[in-house]
């Protein structure tokens, strides 16, 4: 079955160049995966999507969400998916997940839009903390791995081995 494909998928929803300067457009979202549902043969209105998939994970969050900024993909996109999985009668809690994904190939190119986003947005707020810092969380991650260090203390030492001495009055 020709659909989308998940660059297609992206653009419906995300409006914007960088992941600094655009906006997510979650009606936009819920009508996309809605759609992915109905030609997958499920019968979900986008009201249970945005209702029972998108809006739990997110409650606490105040304001308007209609149009966020991309974290808000990455902060939410492993449950909704999760959500999404539940709302087709897959147990989130079951220690074998069946492959739901692979039987619905439009909600499949959804959920992969979704996560490209998330991953743009990692790769983003890693680039701008290794220009502030100069060291990437990554550095961080295997130095704090290969000494036993807490990762705060790893993350202020390679922070200070990269600042240098400083002039002490």
């Amino acid at each position: 079955m020709e659909w989308l494909t998940k660059e297609q998928a992206v653009e419906r929803f995300w409006f914007g160049e960088s992941v600094m300067a655009s906006w997510i457009n979650l009606p936009l979202l819920v009508f996309l995966i809605h759609q992915a549902l109905d030609l997958d043969g499920h019968d979900i209105g986008a009201d249970r999507i945005w209702g029972e998939v998108i809006l739990p994970p997110m409650q606490g969050d105040e304001g308007d969400h209609r149009m966020l900024p991309p974290t808000v993909v990455y902060l939410y996109y492993a449950d909704w998916v999760a959500e999404l999985g539940r709302l087709l009668g897959v147990d989130p809690d079951a220690d074998i997940q069946p492959d739901w994904l692979a039987a619905n190939p439009c909600t499949h190119t959804v959920v992969k839009a979704m996560a490209s986003v998330a991953v743009k947005v990692s790769m983003a707020a890693s680039k701008a903390y290794e220009q502030q810092h100069g060291h990437s969380m990554m550095e961080v991650f295997m130095a704090s791995c290969e000494t036993g260090e807490n990762f705060d203390q790893t993350q202020a030492r390679l922070s200070a081995q990269r600042q240098g001495l400083r002039v002490v009055k």
